[in-house]
């Protein structure tokens, strides 16, 4: 009962730690909430609940906060099944070339994404962007010029 019960944090916190390598992998960059800064042997973020520095370091941070944002930032991008652990994410700002418009086709399964922001170096056309925007109901899709 008890190990079933640690597995709706546990797995949730793994998936989010190996999306968070794979975008670092991808030279991007991810925004958690709430923002947590190490003080001396506590992480505080304005109001949450402070965090022992031990604990933190000795089973991670994801098991603590979500991703909400992320920004991708490498030449090109092939696939985005890497960020599909972040199942908190609300933005998600690309800006590089998008080989493959399916590439999106992961972005589906984020119910709490709000916001894809496309860079002017996407490469993606104006009706593949209308194509994404349609394929992601709820999700404001933006061109940046």
């Amino acid at each position: 009962m008890v190990a079933l019960l640690l597995a709706f944090f546990v797995v949730p916190a793994r998936s989010q730690f190996r999306s968070r390598q794979w975008v670092a992998s991808q030279q991007g960059r991810v925004y958690l909430t709430p923002k947590y800064r190490a003080e001396g042997t506590w992480y505080v973020a304005s109001g949450s609940w402070p965090l022992p520095k031990y604990l933190v370091d000795a089973i991670g941070i994801d098991f603590f906060v979500s991703v909400k944002h992320v920004v991708l930032d490498c030449d090109e991008i092939h696939d985005l099944s890497g960020i599909k652990g972040f199942t908190r994410m609300e933005g998600l700002f690309i800006n590089q070339f998008v080989h493959d418009s399916r590439a999106f086709d992961t972005l589906r399964d984020l119910r709490h994404l709000k916001k894809l922001t496309l860079s002017k170096w996407s490469g993606l056309s104006t009706n593949q962007i209308a194509s994404i925007s349609n394929a992601l109901p709820g999700v404001q899709v933006v061109r940046e010029e």
